[in-house]
């Protein structure tokens, strides 16, 4: 358990400088142990004081810019700003409703103004088809979308027998304030139990 409480404050960067380095937090914990009342247990919990986590901005998401051949390493974005070497992407399918098998994830292993290289070929195609609308006047383009999953702050539960207990954090009603800018999560959220969601605000 992690409490915050009596005025207490965990701090992480702050939004003028946010932090550039690794920061790990990992909840331990199995349903058997004992649980806090409101809060349960594999938690951080927000009692009485504040929450601030600022880890370093970076573009979420962006979109391919040209098609991605099945069995290339490589892909073209619209934007990568602040993307770098060993960050875990997910290329999302460009197929029918029945592709979301489709959709890969994939680690950046190099990465330039020009292209990023894959630690892995890709397994499948991934359209970019420019579509003009005739009674507008205007094009919009179907393509992928591309999701950067790596924060330089990471909270997650540690998973032991049961699969899915993962770490939860809460906020009471009476809590000064809870921050969470460019933090990336694992194995949150505990299944069968009532509010235990990923991130949850109890006010």
């Amino acid at each position: 358990y992690i409490i915050i409480t009596n005025g207490g404050q965990l701090l992480i960067g702050s939004e003028q400088e946010p932090i550039t380095s690794k920061v790990e937090i990992n909840l331990h914990g199995e349903m058997s142990d004992h649980q806090l009342p409101l809060y349960g247990s594999k938690v951080i919990a927000v009692h009485d004081g504040k929450v601030e986590m600022y880890g370093q901005e970076k573009q979420s998401w962006t979109t391919l810019s040209q098609e991605a051949d099945k069995g290339s390493t490589k892909i073209h974005v619209d934007y990568s700003n602040g993307w770098k070497e060993g960050d875990q992407l997910v290329i999302a399918t460009t197929g029918g409703p029945d592709s979301h098998a489709e959709s890969e994830k994939a680690k950046i292993v190099e990465i330039n103004e020009e292209y990023i290289r894959l630690n892995r070929k890709m397994k499948n195609k991934h359209t970019y088809h420019p579509v003009s609308i005739e009674q507008t006047g205007t094009s919009v383009t179907l393509t992928a979308e591309i999701i950067n999953l790596s924060r330089t702050i990471v909270i997650q539960g540690i998973i032991g027998e049961d699969k899915k207990f993962g770490g939860h954090l809460v906020a009471a009603h009476n809590a000064e304030k809870m921050i969470l800018s460019y933090v990336e999560f694992k194995n949150v959220g505990q299944a069968f139990q009532l509010g235990r969601y990923p991130i949850h605000f109890h006010i």
